[in-house]
């Protein structure tokens, strides 16, 4: 005959498989055997969160990654716009403007643009010219 013995789920000691009480604590065994009672719902939680999370946190990044540039552009923007900075090119420009004719009707056409990427680097440009009309 071999040898199984039953472990008490209360003490833990071994004894005879057909005993209905262990005999060292006195733990009614006629339960049967008891079965590790698992939740499969949240078995399939714990394996399901971590790529969730790890896709939530790379959405978070990303969008945080878009409010900086979003904020580093307007930043650009605004001072590239920031009046002081514009009136002292106007008037370096203006200096340098060729004038008109004496005598005769002219037009003055100044235009000026400005052009930025994602990253904030902006480039600037200006140009002016006079066309003269003979009366």
């Amino acid at each position: 005959m071999s040898n199984v013995q039953r472990i008490c789920p209360h003490c833990g000691e071994s004894g005879d498989l057909q005993a209905s009480h262990c005999p060292h604590c006195g733990e009614d065994l006629s339960g049967g055997v008891p079965m590790r009672q698992e939740n499969a719902l949240s078995a399939t939680v714990t394996r399901a969160a971590l790529p969730v999370l790890a896709g939530a946190a790379g959405l978070i990044v990303r969008a945080g990654w878009k409010v900086l540039q979003n904020r580093l552009t307007a930043a650009a923007a605004q001072q590239a716009l920031d009046p002081t900075a514009r009136s002292t090119d106007m008037a370096r420009r203006t200096a340098q403007a060729p004038t008109p004719r004496a005598g005769g009707r002219s037009v003055r056409i100044r235009s000026a643009w400005s052009v930025g990427d994602g990253r904030g680097n902006w480039r600037h440009g200006s140009s002016e010219h006079i066309i003269e009309f003979d009366e």
